[in-house]
C-alpha cells in the first residue's frame, strides 16, 4: 500500500468515525436519553460546538487538525463515556459505544498524523 493511499484511508476513517460520533453523541443526549438536568439545546451546543469544527481540517488532510487537535478535543468525550460505563448502569449500553468511537477517532488520527509526519533529517556526524 503506498503512503498515500495509507493516509487517504486513514483520513477517511477518522472523519467517518467522528461523523458516528457525532451522530451518536447526538442521538444519545437529546434524542434517545436526555439528561434530566441540562436542557436539550445545551447538550446539543456541547456536543457540537468542539467537535464540528473539526471536521474540515479531518476531510482536507489538514495535519494540525488531524494530529493535533482532534485527539486533543475529543479526550474529554473519552472520559465522559467512561464516566458513564462506570457510573451510570441505565446508560451503560450508550456510553460504550461513545467510548469506542471516541478511541477510534484518537486512534485513526495519531496513525495519521505518524505517517504524515516528515522523517528526521540526521546528523552531520
Amino acid at each position: 500500500m503506498t503512503p498515500y493511499l495509507a493516509q487517504l484511508l486513514l483520513r477517511l476513517g477518522a472523519t467517518l468515525s467522528l461523523v458516528a460520533l457525532i451522530a451518536w453523541l447526538v442521538l444519545w443526549q437529546v434524542w434517545w436519553s436526555p439528561p434530566e438536568l441540562a436542557p436539550a439545546g445545551l447538550m446539543l451546543a456541547w456536543i457540537l460546538v468542539p467537535l464540528v469544527p473539526l471536521l474540515p481540517g479531518l476531510a482536507l488532510g489538514w495535519p494540525r487538525a488531524a494530529g493535533v487537535w482532534t485527539p486533543l478535543i475529543i479526550l474529554p468525550y473519552f472520559a465522559w463515556g467512561m464516566t458513564e460505563t462506570v457510573a451510570n448502569a441505565d446508560e451503560r449500553g450508550w456510553a460504550i459505544i461513545a467510548t469506542l468511537l471516541t478511541m477510534a477517532v484518537f486512534a485513526l488520527c495519531l496513525l495519521f498524523a505518524a505517517l504524515h509526519r516528515s522523517p528526521r533529517k540526521p546528523t552531520g556526524k
